[in-house]
């Protein structure tokens, strides 16, 4: 699995450098993780009042991020091989942040810039878990000694 984890995360690299590669990388990291911890609520809420599996109070009593329907991993994972995927990404991070105010202005939302290879963001981390040790062990050989952006900081203590 951590081998083609790197694989999908260099093909995505491309000329990415290093410092902006760790950003996107987390954020789809994060993205992952909060996905994960959703979805298990939400499997477990459908068994017992389907009603309350869509109320985000159900979730929030959990201390687990509400996730709209457009921005849970399923519909991304559905959408992936789109050359739109970036921009879908970009939707779901806004969507996310819209319905968690502790997330205001904290998610990368630049999955839609052109350095990004449109093609390779269908085969990153869609097939893999994106989620754990490995992540992290992947992304220790691309940080840099400079001060991080108050974003990643912030998504690296929700991982």
């Amino acid at each position: 699995m951590e081998r083609d984890l790197f694989l999908a995360a260099d093909k995505l690299r491309k000329n990415l450098e290093p410092s902006d590669y760790k950003h996107v990388v987390l954020g789809l990291v994060f993205l992952r993780h909060i996905s994960l911890a959703f979805e298990a609520r939400h499997a477990a809420l459908l068994r017992e009042d389907p009603v309350a599996a869509e109320d985000r109070d159900e979730y929030l009593g959990e201390n687990i991020f509400w996730v709209p329907k457009e921005a849970r991993w399923s519909h991304l994972q559905a959408n992936a091989p789109q050359p739109g995927i970036g921009k879908l990404i970009d939707e779901a991070m806004a969507a996310i942040e819209a319905d968690n105010p502790a997330l205001k202005g904290v998610l990368p939302r630049d999955y839609n810039r052109p350095a990004l290879d449109k093609g390779a963001n269908g085969s990153f981390g869609w097939r893999a878990d994106i989620s754990g040790a490995a992540p992290r062990r992947q992304l220790a050989p691309i940080s840099v000694a400079r001060k991080p952006r108050r974003a990643s900081a912030k998504l690296k203590q929700a991982i």
